[in-house]
C-alpha cells in the first residue's frame, strides 16, 4: 500500500452535511420518477414512450444525486466538481425562474410549487458556495 492511499482524508462536517442533502435530493427525485412511471403505464403507447424518456431522465438525476452524495462523503474531488456544476445550474435555473415569474410566464405557473423550486435552488447555491470558498473544504479535496 502506498503512502497516499494509507492517508485517510478528513472530510469536514459541512461537506458531510452537503452530502446528506444530496442523498435527500436523490430520495425526493424518486417521487416524480414514480409518478411519471405510474402515469406512463396508463396512457397510449405514443405518449408512453415520452413518459419513459422523462422517467429515464429522472432516474439519471436520482443516480447522479446519490453518487455525488457518496462521493462528497468520501472526499472525492469529482464529487465536489459535480456539486459545483449542479450549484451553477441551480443559480441559472433560479434566475430563469425569477425572470419568468416577473414576466408572468404561464410555463412557470405550471410548476407545482414555486417555493420548493426556490428552496432547492437556494440550497444548491449555498452548498456550492460553501464547497467553493471554504478553506477546509479546499484542503480536504486538494
Amino acid at each position: 500500500m502506498d503512502e497516499k492511499s494509507a492517508i485517510k482524508k478528513d472530510v469536514p462536517a459541512g461537506v458531510k452535511t452537503v452530502s446528506v442533502m444530496y442523498f435527500i435530493l436523490g430520495a425526493f427525485g424518486l417521487i416524480p420518477l414514480g409518478v411519471v412511471l405510474l402515469i406512463g403505464a396508463f396512457v397510449n403507447s405514443m405518449v408512453s414512450a415520452s413518459f419513459i424518456l422523462v422517467a429515464i431522465i429522472f432516474l439519471v438525476l436520482v443516480v447522479l444525486d446519490i453518487s455525488v452524495g457518496v462521493g462528497l462523503w468520501k472526499g472525492k474531488p469529482w464529487a465536489r466538481t459535480t456539486a459545483l456544476t449542479f450549484s451553477g445550474l441551480g443559480l441559472i435555473g433560479m434566475i430563469i425562474g425569477i425572470v419568468q415569474m416577473i414576466q408572468g410566464n404561464n410555463a412557470f405557473a405550471l410548476m407545482p410549487s414555486k417555493i420548493s423550486f426556490f428552496a432547492s435552488s437556494s440550497l444548491l447555491i449555498i452548498s456550492g458556495l460553501y464547497l467553493l470558498l471554504n478553506k477546509n473544504v479546499k484542503k480536504a479535496f486538494a
